[in-house]
């Protein structure tokens, strides 16, 4: 919440190009939400179903496409210029495809269905575009919570409010509404476009300079890590669009027109909006502190489980006025709005941490512009060959569940493959400082990460390494992880686990440290002695006068100095004459 009341601490100005940008974000996911409901209600009830995965196809297609060109030409124009035109083309393309559908041409719906998620997928990356040109860094950490509120609060309203429009108008005549929401964002960003028009030229030459410095090329996919990402990035969108034809065939023969689209809108309203919102708030960093691989496996396990309770509940089990199929279905499409577009967006975020800069820059552009379309595609290709044989849809949807099952399992194995390499590269990247961010909260939760990791390192120098970063940012909390290392690491290790326990005003570890002072080498045994007597103070004394007669003359200044400096008047009434004996001898 500090993210958002932030921005109450900015200037009027400042202020003033934030709620710009929320009423501009607001009005964005309300067309994207809305253009969703409708074309899947539409082509789910009034045309032919099993054309389905050709759209998946057609989507992926044109996507990538049109973006490829838009990156290629885009950099001759200034972003408000270009968000203005896609308004403006959308409103277009909305009045044709209205038209065509009051008309009678059943090729209406599949064309609508591919223009809402192509004009979708513009309207976000734009918006990002134009929002990152307007503010600094520093402005941003401070307003995009409160502007992101804007998504969510669209997210909540537009879906409980479809229900509301299909009572009263035909539900392609929704469509209206959201010429008038585009026409509102257009007029938006054309005002503001006219305000700081100098802040949106600039942007303009810092492009064209990017473009012309792009010169040598590598190949980014030699990488062991970029690979893993990849097939992580493919087996999101994979899994995401197996489920979405999942869900939309299960429901769509569930209810009828209207209600669908009622059942629709409540599903985004709640799991895509209020579900993802409180989410975010309270569990996101929670996840991403305990850490990135946790996060990451959240959504393949909620796959995972949704798949088995698909294969498994019987048809005649009811919850929620829903059969287990749907259940089941609704379950899996619930976890991909709450989940991939808050922790598994932000722990994936968090894996293109220890690339190189030039090489992140061009691997999330591949990833992205390449990756997610193609296989997407490939997605619909599946479906589609498998809905070739004439099975019946309910074979056709266990068979799904089960490629979803497997999908979710090898996902789940890669993430654990990638845990490797993403320590070794972090690790690389700081031994080389070479890990730099304006975000403390990353950077504190990339700290924590590399200490919890490192510390099932074999490796001395990478253990040194993370204590060093625990003692030297005080993650004292992070220590338990290091303490089984007391009995089983190098010297070094144990006297730099003593020290740092010396350091915490804590008692936990008391039972550890008595067991170290058996050890047998006199460096490790030094520290523990001291360890011992700061920790337990005159209680130490019963244990540290045995080590007043050993040997080892470290040994005995060691039990010296924790009896004079940690027990008190006892204590030094007890070194007094072991000291005098010293100081006596020759």
């Amino acid at each position: 919440m500090k993210t958002v009341f932030s921005v109450f601490n900015s200037s009027k100005e400042e202020r003033n190009r934030a709620f710009v940008l929320f009423l501009y974000q607001f009005l964005a996911v309300s067309i994207i939400v809305q253009g969703r409901i409708i074309r899947d209600t539409l082509f789910l009830k009034r045309y032919d179903t099993s054309k389905l995965p050709f759209m998946y196809m057609g989507v992926a297609v044109f996507v990538s496409t049109l973006v490829y060109f838009y990156s290629k030409y885009s950099i001759h124009f200034r972003i408000d210029k270009l968000i203005i035109f896609t308004f403006l083309f959308s409103i277009f393309g909305n009045f044709l495809i209205l038209f065509f559908i009051k008309s009678g041409y059943t090729f209406s719906y599949p064309l609508l269905y591919i223009f809402v998620e192509v004009s979708g997928a513009f309207m976000m990356f734009q918006f990002w575009s134009f929002a990152n040109e307007l503010l600094d860094s520093r402005e941003a950490k401070k307003m995009l919570g409160f502007v992101g509120g804007g998504g969510v609060i669209a997210s909540l309203s537009t879906g409980f409010a479809i229900g509301f429009f299909v009572k009263v108008i035909p539900i392609e005549d929704v469509i209206f509404i959201n010429i008038i929401f585009m026409i509102l964002a257009a007029y938006i960003v054309l005002k503001t476009g006219e305000k700081y028009k100098n802040k949106l030229r600039r942007s303009i030459i810092v492009q064209k300079g990017e473009k012309v410095s792009k010169g040598i090329t590598t190949n980014i996919f030699s990488s062991k890590y970029i690979k893993y990402i990849s097939i992580i990035t493919a087996f999101v969108f994979i899994s995401v669009t197996l489920v979405d034809y999942q869900f939309k065939m299960e429901a769509s023969t569930y209810f009828s027109e209207k209600k669908l689209a009622v059942f629709l809108g409540d599903v985004y309203a709640i799991f895509g909006g209020l579900f993802s919102f409180l989410f975010q708030l309270f569990m996101t960093s929670t996840l991403l502190n305990a850490g990135i691989f946790i996060s990451l496996s959240i959504l393949p396990l909620m796959f995972l489980f949704s798949s088995i309770s698909f294969l498994s509940l019987p048809h005649s089990f009811i919850l929620f006025s829903l059969t287990a199929p749907l259940l089941a279905v609704t379950m899996a499409k619930a976890s991909d709005y709450a989940f991939r577009y808050t922790i598994n967006d932000a722990a994936t975020q968090l894996l293109y941490i220890p690339l190189d800069s030039k090489i992140k820059s061009r691997a999330k552009a591949m990833i992205d512009g390449i990756i997610k379309p193609v296989f997407i595609g490939i997605s619909g290709l599946v479906i589609y060959i498998i809905t070739l044989n004439k099975f019946n849809m309910p074979t056709v949807l266990k068979m799904i569940s089960i490629s979803l099952l497997l999908i979710s399992l090898l996902w789940l194995i890669i993430i654990f493959l990638i845990r490797k390499e993403y320590l070794k590269l972090l690790i690389n990247k700081i031994k080389t400082k070479r890990l730099s961010s304006d975000d403390v909260t990353l950077k504190a939760q990339l700290v924590e990460n590399i200490i919890i990791e490192t510390a099932k390192s074999q490796k001395e120098d990478e253990i040194i390494m993370a204590l060093d970063m625990l003692e030297k940012d005080k993650y004292f909390n992070l220590v338990t992880h290091y303490i089984p290392l007391l009995y089983s690491a190098s010297n070094k290790i144990k006297v730099k686990i003593s020290r740092i326990l010396r350091k915490m005003d804590s008692r936990v570890y008391t039972f550890n440290i008595l067991q170290l002072l058996r050890d047998k080498e006199p460096e490790v045994l030094e520290e523990a002695i001291m360890t011992y007597g700061y920790i337990q103070m005159e209680k130490s004394i019963k244990v540290l006068e045995k080590f007043m007669t050993n040997s080892e003359i470290r040994i005995v200044s060691a039990t010296l100095i924790a009896l004079i400096k940690y027990c008190g008047i006892s204590g030094i009434i007890i070194a007094a004459p072991k000291l005098n004996s010293l100081l006596n001898s020759k």
